[in-house]
């Protein structure tokens, strides 16, 4: 982990030293100066109902075919995978959430890593349809039709998984392939793993997820529009719904812990294509990304503590999951 750390925070190092050649720092100061800084609570309660909505997801996916939908500590989990996701590499938070998770519900790690990584599969796609129509809008037509070709593929990949997942008997034939069968750890890990994905094999809670992953994108979508008009940047909807696909892209192969550095590469990249100068497109990157990383790793702390959790916890069920994850591969 630390090394991982350590090769994240000197890309953003080099990021911003990059970018820092163009800025000008008196424009940036003064565009964090006349920042409407009050506006920003409002964004706090928007950032706690994605989480939650995000939790309630995920609960939905693990819980199909299984029985009752774990809820306790639903949402503190998600907080704190949220959390560690904004400081540390290779999205641990989402191993630290599911342990959280199975501490209180007894629910299998690998299962509610599979079930959280498939929900993702939707954001993806969200990203990608987001991303289609803001360059669609731009007439790229090149483009748009890469981005055409991503959507179909997503789309043909989640039928051929919830095919896959509405015939498990299938997957555990395969399992018995592997050295011990499914009596053997590998076997019983594959089993937890059809079960993150049976969600994609019955169309009702299908259709649950997917309603989720909409309303998660309206608040995310209006959640960015309110932060734009803090920084003064007037624009309208189609520039917050450009910027929060982008930046969801580059979270899901994270470079850097939090997204530094990336993030306001992308700010200034999607905000200049609506005539935002750099300066102040740099300054909203940082002084937003500031904001909602200081907010929530805050808020995180606090449910990790309320918890009893240590970091040799994490570090111990963070190594657990690898060789989960690396039995199944």
């Amino acid at each position: 982990m630390g090394k991982r750390l350590a090769v994240g925070l000197a890309i953003a190092a080099v990021f911003f030293a990059l970018l820092l050649r163009r800025v000008d720092p008196n424009q940036v100061g003064e565009v964090l100066h006349q920042a409407r800084w009050p506006l920003l609570l409002g964004v706090l309660p928007m950032l706690c109902v994605s989480i939650f909505l995000k939790g309630e997801r995920w609960s939905v996916a693990i819980a199909a075919g299984v029985g009752e939908r774990p809820r306790q500590r639903l949402f503190a989990a998600t907080v704190i995978g949220t959390a560690a996701n904004c400081v540390l590499p290779a999205r641990l938070g989402d191993v630290l959430r599911a342990m959280v998770l199975r501490k209180h519900n007894q629910v299998p790690a690998t299962r509610a890593l599979f079930a959280s990584w498939s929900a993702q599969i939707f954001d993806v796609l969200a990203v990608a349809l987001l991303l289609l129509a803001g360059v669609a809008s731009g007439k790229g037509v090149a483009s748009a039709r890469l981005l055409t070709l991503m959507v179909a593929a997503v789309v043909v990949s989640v039928v051929a998984v919830g095919a896959l997942a509405r015939r498990p008997q299938l997957l555990a034939r395969w399992a018995r392939w592997l050295p011990g069968g499914l009596d053997a750890k590998p076997g019983r890990l594959v089993q937890h793993a059809v079960r993150g994905l049976r969600f994609l094999g019955e169309p009702a809670v299908l259709a649950r997820v997917v309603s989720y992953t909409v309303a998660v994108w309206i608040v995310e979508v209006g959640t960015m529009w309110l932060a734009l008009r803090a920084f003064n940047i007037e624009v309208g909807l189609a520039a917050p719904s450009l910027l929060v696909a982008s930046i969801g892209m580059s979270f899901a192969l994270p470079l850097t812990p939090g997204n530094i550095g990336t993030y306001q590469v992308v700010a200034i990249l999607v905000l200049g294509f609506f005539g935002v100068d750099y300066d102040r497109a740099f300054a909203f990157g940082v002084g937003y990304q500031g904001f909602a990383l200081f907010a929530i790793v805050a808020f995180g702390l606090m449910f990790f503590q309320r918890e009893g959790l240590s970091l040799r916890e994490l570090k111990v069920d963070a190594a657990l999951a690898d060789t989960e994850t690396t039995l199944l591969s």
